[in-house]
């Protein structure tokens, strides 16, 4: 088996979320480093907190949260791992590949022609070559022999 997935989806899904909205409580806290500050500061920089900790949660549900842990190569199936729970998913059930969009630049969709656990569609970030937003050889092989299932 061969792994296809990113190994950087564990830090991206459970670290990068705790030190962005850590950094926004820092923010909210540093005023009171320096003493009491005015009670305007406090009021607008708290909504403004609560503003872009709330898009910012918007963002990483639509586009990380649902990240597939880990997506391994073997041979005619792939092994999906997500949250303690694996499905294996047979090439022929794909039916469209998404790459990702100018946001998300390397995350990919498979969109299954039957519901996994997991749901219809499986996302999860490619692992990548040599250099960044370069995908690896094994995931190229990978979406060669998809697209070799899907054509009649």
């Amino acid at each position: 088996m061969q792994r296809v997935s990113s190994r950087n989806t564990f830090f991206l899904k459970r670290f990068a979320p705790i030190i962005a909205f850590g950094g926004l409580l820092l923010f909210l806290a540093l005023p009171f480093i320096g003493g009491r500050p005015p009670l305007a500061w406090l009021f607008i920089s708290a909504g403004l907190v609560v503003f872009v900790g709330a898009v910012g949660w918007f963002i990483l549900k639509q586009t990380v949260f649902d990240l597939a842990d880990q997506v391994f190569d073997d041979g005619d199936t792939l092994l999906v791992r997500k949250d303690d729970q694996d499905e294996r998913i047979s090439l022929a059930d794909i039916t469209a590949v998404r790459h990702g969009s100018f946001f998300v630049p390397l995350r990919v969709t498979l969109s299954l022609r039957k519901p996994s656990r997991f749901g219809s569609e499986i996302a999860f970030l490619p692992a990548s070559g040599a250099l960044p937003f370069v995908r690896a050889p094994a995931f190229r092989n990978l979406m060669t022999r998809i697209d070799a299932k899907r054509t009649p």
